[in-house]
């Protein structure tokens, strides 16, 4: 305490002062304790008479350590963050050595958010920016020229003129097997099923004769038939359950001539109103509503049903309305009455009875004729 007493009187009255509790609260003598606390006491009131004499001076050094430390601390972090800086600016300069731009410009952000007020990592940034950006229309314009020039290349290409030396080319046949064979494929109505359910398909026009049961269940004919014809047959639980039908209800059927696969079934299944859907690769065996509910869509071809617009003009007689012109015109009826054109009044027509034609005006002879007989309305 007396060593520390001018450096630092605070921590030697710190000191003194738990020296004092340590001994009070030690278990020696009374005699040697009561010794050894004046001892510390006259130690205590000998620093504070000298913290009382030099307090200008103590709250002095005090201050000046205090500046001290936050001026050191200030360099600390000053000397950290151009560390870091370094490092940051190596991991750029490398970057952009290697052309990886985009991520040059993260790093250089990254500078910028550390060191916001230091012009190099404003500089960094914008360099970043520049370089790839220059860099994107450079390869821009070398695009550009070279779909320029292979545009007009191909250009001269086509100019140049074919000669029996050098016959055109469709290509070989087996490509245009493959167009026509997809062309096909693309406006098959099943085109919604796999293979295996097309071949499915076919085998239920498989001969089936000779067939008959009494009392036999339905798991039992329906594995027979799978047999027979090769087909996977599978019994849909919710679909039989609709109908209150199970796999053991007993089938009574008998055939003596051959007959399709379809047929056997439509027979043996349309009495528990049950029928078969070929769904999942499989032949599923299931009710009739559920049937019903398989909905799918189907892509029509109605290329014959495009009517051309001549000159781009719409006219009357072009698509339902001209044929149906035409056809009034060939059945003698007077193919204009209407659209607009000439020719004789349906009024006309029905009031004719020899088949000649007339005008609208009718014949009031025969409507005091009709009228007398009680033929028209009242």
């Amino acid at each position: 305490a007396r060593t520390l007493r001018q450096s630092d009187p605070q921590r030697a009255l710190s000191l003194l002062q738990e020296t004092r509790k340590r001994v009070e609260s030690s278990g020696l003598e009374p005699t040697s304790r009561d010794q050894l606390l004046r001892r510390v006491d006259r130690a205590l009131f000998e620093t504070q008479q000298f913290i009382e004499q030099n307090l200008p001076r103590i709250e002095l050094t005090e201050r000046n350590q205090q500046v001290r430390g936050e001026i050191e601390r200030e360099q600390n972090l000053k000397l950290e963050k151009q560390e870091k800086l370094a490092v940051m600016v190596d991991k750029f300069n490398k970057l952009m050595d290697e052309q990886r731009y985009a991520e040059a410009e993260v790093v250089a952000k990254k500078v910028e958010e550390l060191d916001p007020n230091n012009p190099m990592a404003g500089q960094l940034n914008w360099y970043a920016k520049f370089v790839r950006r220059d860099m994107l229309n450079r390869r821009l314009r070398a695009d550009k020229e070279d779909g320029y020039w292979l545009a007009m290349h191909r250009v001269d290409e086509l100019s140049t003129p074919y000669d029996d030396n050098n016959p055109l080319q469709f290509g070989p046949v087996q490509d245009w097997s493959q167009l026509s064979e997809r062309r096909r494929r693309m406006f098959r109505r099943d085109r919604r099923r796999t293979e295996r359910e097309i071949e499915i398909e076919q085998k239920l026009k498989t001969p089936v004769g000779s067939l008959r049961y009494t009392n036999a269940p339905l798991h039992e004919v329906l594995k027979d038939l799978s047999t027979l014809a090769e087909v996977n047959i599978h019994l849909d639980p919710q679909g039989l359950a609709e109908e209150a039908v199970t796999p053991d209800t007993p089938i009574n059927f008998e055939v003596r001539s051959e007959i399709m696969l379809k047929s056997v079934l439509h027979l043996i299944l349309e009495p528990l109103h049950l029928d078969y859907v070929i769904k999942d690769e499989v032949l599923k065996i299931t009710s009739e509503q559920l049937t019903e509910g398989e909905v799918f869509p189907i892509v029509y071809s109605v290329g014959d049903l495009v009517v051309p617009i001549p000159n781009f003009t719409p006219s009357t007689r072009m698509g339902l309305a001209g044929a149906l012109h035409n056809a009034m015109g060939d059945a003698g009826l007077g193919g204009g009455a209407f659209f607009g054109g000439g020719g004789s009044s349906p009024m006309a027509v029905v009031a004719s009875t020899d088949g000649t034609r007339s005008n609208a005006a009718i014949n009031p002879g025969v409507l005091a004729q009709m009228s007398a007989s009680g033929a028209t309305p009242s």
